[in-house]
């Protein structure tokens, strides 16, 4: 069996059973592999340029490092790696630099090509504004900016690659796998999100300095690379290529045109449905040969939210609402969800968070970020004039981290209230319980088996052991139960913790892990009213 090397431009011959390493020291070729081939370092790493079906599947050794790691199935550890026929590859780590690069980084590292959606935005007018003004005022200013657009762009799920100047550059498809339709979705509400939040921030600019800006953002869609780059000291994820090149000449294009939101064909192509499109502008564009097709966004018709959150919509309601969508985003939201149930879990629990020594329970751990934002938001809601219970803050901000994660929008009340002091410690289901025992809990908190199932779909925003459950951990939908099935289809053991396991092996169970799989409004709407019914406990 041949192995051919790309870096070397030459072939080497593989004995049965042989690991890839081995061959190629045994043909004097120094291939790295610090840990002696224990599969505990990934330096042996080599891209499979041709025959990735000639390779054994990976071993058990390689599939916990290459999770770890991220690796995509064309990167493979040479020393747990075996094959069946002739392949192709490329050594990845050449020397020592190499090596340490390979240590201390991940998947984003290696570089990938990804269609992803590039943002830029820049502020009209504001070289002219900071030569004028005093360098306190500058600084202070961007920066108010920044935050209130940064929300707008991390509320869809977008990352922020840098800001230059006044202007940022974010990236749509790089946190989480998602549609084409999902990324330039996010992409186009994040640009109507900014220009809402730059709104509020001219009502404060207006009063205090006297000015009010105007933004121009471009939106791209397509190829790019992404990858870390940088000194390890200072190392970030980013993309470089045409797409992104693309992207700021739409940008730069929103001056001529005086428009606000451009975007190019591609994203025209995939949302022409969905977006509420103003003028067509035909334009040269710097670097590129030919005339392009633009088109200004008014608005995104799927964009807004029209349910209230209260069965009774109030002043107080949108006061609410306006101060937790400033704080619960898809990156924080799965936080967000596992602080209700654990908060509301128990009947005679309820506002636990208000006790600091709470959040040093093993169950609760990683909960202390959202914590902190609901306590936050309380105090923000008694400035407004409004006291309300840690649980109702709770209570809400849960039901909206499930709404912009595309889950069901979710009514509730107002009124819960908190416990004053600390009493008995409320019980979870553990790892380690039987189903019998888990069972009896959630009966014993007043949930039938199926409302127990339908809680348990809340895991399609999560992980365990550090490895998350479905593929886009930040959409709430049925995939949770998908991926139960399709790994008993596959033979293979699905991502979940051993509580879920009991959903599928049980007949008690099984019937409505098959049910929310096969229909995701059956189970949105199931557990719509479950989750209900759990924060109406301290009602």
């Amino acid at each position: 069996m041949k192995v051919h090397l790309e870096n070397e431009n030459r072939s080497i011959e593989v004995e049965e059973g042989e690991s890839l390493l081995n061959a190629l020291l045994r043909n004097q070729i120094p291939h790295k592999h610090v840990c002696g081939g224990k599969a505990r370092c990934s330096t042996c790493r080599v891209l499979i340029t041709k025959g990735i079906q000639n390779l054994e599947p990976r071993n058990e050794l390689e599939t916990i490092l290459t999770q770890k790691k991220g690796f995509s199935a064309d990167i493979r550890l040479a020393c747990q790696t075996k094959i069946r026929d002739e392949i192709s590859i490329r050594r990845l780590v050449l020397d020592e630099t190499d090596a340490e690069l390979a240590r201390l980084g991940d998947v984003n590292s290696i570089g990938q090509e990804k269609e992803i959606a590039v943002l830029f935005s820049d502020i009209r007018g504001f070289t002219t504004f900071a030569e004028k003004s005093l360098p306190y005022d500058v600084i202070h200013i961007l920066n108010r900016y920044f935050l209130r657009v940064g929300e707008a762009i991390f509320k869809n799920s977008g990352y922020i690659d840098k800001y230059i100047g006044d202007g940022i550059m974010a990236l749509f498809g790089t946190e989480v796998p998602a549609s084409r339709e999902e990324i330039c979705r996010s992409a186009v509400s994040s640009a109507l999100d900014m220009i809402e939040a730059l709104k509020e921030l001219n009502v404060y600019l207006l009063k205090n300095f006297h000015i009010s800006f105007n933004i121009g953002i471009g939106i791209h869609y397509g190829v790019a690379i992404i990858g870390n780059l940088g000194h390890p000291e200072k190392i970030q994820k980013t993309a470089i290529g045409d797409t992104v090149n693309f992207a700021s000449r739409i940008e730069q294009a929103t001056k001529e045109s005086e428009t606000t939101i451009l975007v190019s064909e591609p994203i025209h192509q995939i949302l022409k449905e969905e977006i509420t499109f103003g003028k067509q502008i035909q334009t040269e564009i710097k670097g590129k040969s030919g005339i392009y097709k633009l088109f200004e966004v008014l608005d995104l018709k799927t964009r807004s939210l029209s349910t209230p959150f209260l069965n009774r919509p109030s002043l107080l309601g949108k006061v609410l609402e306006r101060l937790v969508s400033q704080k619960v985003f898809p990156h924080n939201s799965p936080s967000i969800v596992r602080l209700a149930f654990h908060n509301f879990f128990d009947k005679e629990c309820r506002g636990l968070f208000l006790f600091d020594e709470v959040l040093l329970w093993e169950e609760n751990s990683r909960l202390e970020e959202a914590t902190y934002l609901v306590r936050e938001l309380k105090k923000e809601m008694l400035n407004e004039g409004f006291d309300l219970s840690l649980s109702d803050c709770i209570a809400f901000a849960s039901c909206f981290a499930i709404a912009i994660c595309g889950g069901p929008r979710i009514q509730i009340d107002l009124g819960r209230t908190d416990i004053t002091a600390l009493g008995k410690k409320p019980r979870f289901p553990g790892a380690k319980d039987s189903k019998s025992v888990i069972f009896e809990l959630f009966i014993k908190n007043g949930f039938s088996l199926r409302e127990m199932v339908a809680l348990n779909g809340a895991h399609t925003l999560g992980r365990a052991y550090g490895v998350y459950f479905t593929n886009n951990p930040l959409q709430f939908d049925n995939q949770f139960f998908v991926s139960f099935l399709q790994a008993e289809k596959d033979n293979s053991n699905p991502i979940a913790l051993d509580t879920d396991l009991y959903l599928i092996k049980s007949p008690e169970t099984r019937s409505f892990v098959e049910l929310y799989a096969q229909d995701e409004a059956k189970f949105f709407e199931d557990f719509a009213n479950s989750f209900q019914k759990l924060l109406s406990f301290s009602l």
